[in-house]
């Protein structure tokens, strides 16, 4: 499995939204792997991180 994301499977966004204040500036702006995107920008409340293969990944990685 490789540890690099490719730019098509990467999001930015911004850490603080612009209508709530937030700027136009570097430190405002967050990098997302394609599945942190989802479960921020999802309407289903049952949508989070326990239902991505990113979580399975990521347990994996703290159980060892």
């Amino acid at each position: 499995m490789s540890n690099y994301f490719k730019t098509r499977d990467v999001f930015t966004t911004f850490a603080k939204d612009i209508s709530q204040g937030g700027g136009y500036n570097f430190e405002n702006i967050i990098i997302l792997c394609s599945d942190c995107n989802k479960v921020l920008n999802s309407t289903n409340p049952k949508n989070s991180i326990a239902s991505l293969q990113l979580n399975d990944t990521l347990i994996k990685f703290v159980s060892n």
